[in-house]
């Protein structure tokens, strides 16, 4: 056994290898209190104890991570429990999918609200205490009041509240309450008074997971199903510069951080900087970085007094004190050993120095962050003299630094770990690199060359320029038509060959290139991705007309033949030097972002951006244009089908812009214009 020098334990066995033990901010308790792996909804501390509901029941945890039952634990077992919360007089609160509906305990008595003592349902969601000492409860058919153990006050359609399932209960600084619904934005309850914030006051979805106000900077956020925004004086905005949207809840600290629970893992950050356009730093934990599960959907997690964030994860439940400083830095070594000069490794002296010759084309840098821990500290690299501002990276996802055709001089290599979250160096080392001066690189070389190329310049540039200038732009224009041309009959050809989706080709082109043009793309990309559009069925060609042309239910090989038409399409496309692009929509179209696709089962961003908007736009005209064995299907209904499948088989990004279409009236305006060609 032996203690390296950042303090991990190793252990070495001539029967099971080499351990390494490293510290860990994450615990996770499932492990230390042996108990089966479970899909957390909910954590609270009561009496010492942690409270955690699940999907079959309630499980007791206690100081010592030993797993404990109750009255409360028996009668709850097998049973749904959605939250957990504890109010200002001791008492949890108990949310289940059951009979007993709400369940009030004090640690002795069982006390339950369902629909015998005046609940509409017993299917109950949430819990929050308002200002007042009040119980604001969310149940399936909208909200309750709970005033001394008394149903008071129900909120539901007959109030305005159309969209009943209210997944989340915020009271604002006034005492109005922000009731969050699964689909139709927020409902703002203030006295008798019911109004809406939706999406035309700026959220970017109507499915609004969490409400919670944030008091060191006096903000409420709101995390949506995709987003997530902020709401300040009644004025909402949205977070631009996050890197993640399926996100799930926050919680605050007073230093102005927050730390972001997602599908993805966790992100610290700074609030003020989430409100800003700029770059966005931040500390991530992940599986890489010891956590041990990620967080369950919609669920509700429990901040300790001394900063203990208990999280409900899809597996279980597991630990971390916010308040800890995770101090990285101290015992990680910093080393640039060596240098790779046009291919060749040069070791670097003790004085951190070295020169490299005047001819030295490519120069490579390797810096490294030696740590044996799980920790992932961020690492900016400059090469004074050179780079404008740092590179920033991860130090699991940093390369060696690569420089061409540095000018002669001297230049200094910074090498640093940094705190993301403000920026500040912890820890830093250098190199000082010397480049030797070549016989052009002298100014009186310069002076001579500026000389001579200033007069050639003023007798023939501008009859070159003007000269080449319309030969490339008459042979560009010539090109670009031939290739519009040829990609046309191509299209035609694929539309002949499949009689069920004649115009099948032309219509995908045009609803991608109208995506695309909403997402931000040129002109000039465009004409290139309509046309990368009309091609996407070009496989077709190689599937017989029998198969193609069956009216009745394929066989697996005849469907395996369908499916070869992507690989077929990519083939006959990828040799074309003109458009070395046009291959990626007919070779990909029909990949999933879930990675359940075809042929090659790439997932996310891993699928060509052109063939993602298509896959939507194909999707989409599959739905919305008429096959002569069916009607197409009417437009709302084409819409909510592309929404359910977005995350799995389609681009989020691009079902957006639909959605936005949508919202618009774009599709209607182009029914108005083909029904008027």
């Amino acid at each position: 056994m032996m203690v390296d020098y950042e303090g991990n334990l190793w252990f070495t066995s001539s029967r099971q290898g080499v351990l390494k033990l490293v510290e860990c901010r994450f615990t996770d308790i499932n492990k230390v209190a042996n108990l089966d792996s479970m899909v957390a909804n909910t954590t609270c501390k009561f009496e010492d104890d942690l409270y955690v509901g699940t999907d079959e029941g309630l499980y007791i945890i206690d100081k010592n991570y030993k797993s404990k039952t109750n009255e409360l634990t028996k009668r709850l077992g097998g049973i749904r429990i959605r939250s957990i919360k504890k109010d200002s007089k001791n008492n949890i609160w108990l949310c289940t999918y059951s009979d007993d509906g709400l369940i009030k305990y004090d640690g002795k008595n069982i006390e339950t609200f369902n629909t015998e003592n005046g609940l509409m349902s017993n299917r109950v969601r949430t819990i929050t205490e308002l200002s007042d000492g009040r119980m604001a409860v969310s149940v399936s058919g909208g909200v309750h009041i709970i005033d001394n153990d008394k149903v008071v006050d129900a909120y539901n359609e007959e109030d305005g509240i159309n969209n009943t399932e209210i997944l989340t209960i915020c009271e604002g600084k006034n005492g109005e309450l922000y009731l969050g619904s699964d689909g139709d934005g927020i409902y703002v309850v203030a006295g008798e008074k019911v109004s809406r914030i939706g999406l035309s006051d700026g959220l970017k979805s109507g499915a609004v997971l969490r409400i919670k106000y944030d008091k060191y900077n006096d903000v409420f956020w709101i995390i949506t199903s995709n987003s997530i925004s902020y709401m300040k004086d009644n004025e909402i905005g949205t977070v631009s510069n996050f890197p993640y949207s399926n996100n799930f809840d926050m919680i605050f600290k007073e230093d102005g951080t927050a730390w972001i629970l997602s599908s993805n893992g966790i992100y610290v950050v700074n609030t003020a900087d989430l409100m800003t356009d700029d770059n966005l730093e931040y500390t991530f934990y992940n599986s890489r970085t010891g956590l041990p599960y990620v967080t369950t959907a919609n669920s509700r997690n429990y901040l300790d007094d001394d900063g203990t964030l208990y999280i409900s994860c899809s597996a279980g439940v597991c630990s971390v004190n916010i308040n800890d400083n995770d101090n990285i830095s101290n015992e990680i070594k910093l080393a640039i050993p060596m240098i790779e000069i046009d291919g060749e490794q040069v070791y670097v002296g003790e004085d951190s120095s070295v020169t490299i010759p005047a001819n030295t084309k490519r120069l490579k840098i390797y810096g490294y962050a030696l740590t044996y821990s799980i920790k992932n500290p961020s690492i900016s690299t400059l090469l004074e003299g050179f780079d404008d501002e740092p590179f920033v990276s991860a130090q699991n996802d940093m390369e060696p630094q690569t420089y061409t055709n540095l000018k002669a001089g001297t230049y200094t290599y910074h090498f640093a770990i940094i705190n993301p979250l403000t920026g500040e160096e912890q820890k830093s080392i250098e190199l000082k690199i010397v480049k030797e001066a070549a016989f052009y690189e002298t100014i009186w070389f310069y002076i001579f060359m500026a000389a001579i190329a200033a007069i050639v310049i003023a007798l023939g540039v501008k009859l070159y320029i003007g000269h080449k200038t319309k030969i490339y732009e008459k042979k560009q224009q010539e090109n670009k038509e031939l290739v519009n041309e040829i990609v046309a009959v191509l299209a035609k050809c694929i539309d002949m060959k499949d009689k069920y989706t004649n115009g099948h080709s032309f219509r995908v082109a045009k609803y991608t290139k109208l995506f695309a043009s909403k997402m931000g793309y040129s002109d000039d990309e465009l004409e290139d991705i309509y046309n990368i559009a009309l091609l996407h069925d070009v496989g077709k060609i190689s599937i017989p007309d029998h198969i193609l042309g069956k009216q009745g239910k394929l066989t697996d090989d005849e469907y395996a033949i369908i499916k070869s038409h992507a690989p077929n399409g990519y083939e006959i496309l990828k040799d074309i030097k003109i458009m070395p692009s046009l291959s990626l929509g007919a070779g990909f179209h029909h990949e999933r972002i879930d990675g359940k696709g075809y042929p090659k089962g790439l997932k996310g961003d891993e699928i060509p951006p052109i063939a993602r908007i298509i896959a939507v736009a194909d999707t989409f005209d599959a739905m919305y244009s008429s096959r002569p064995y069916r009607k197409k299907m009417k437009l709302e209904d084409v819409i909510a089908e592309i929404n359910r499948v977005k995350g799995t088989q389609l681009s989020e990004e691009v079902v957006a812009v639909v959605n936005k279409l949508y919202e618009d009236g774009e599709f209607d305006k182009l029914n108005e214009i083909d029904s008027s060609i």
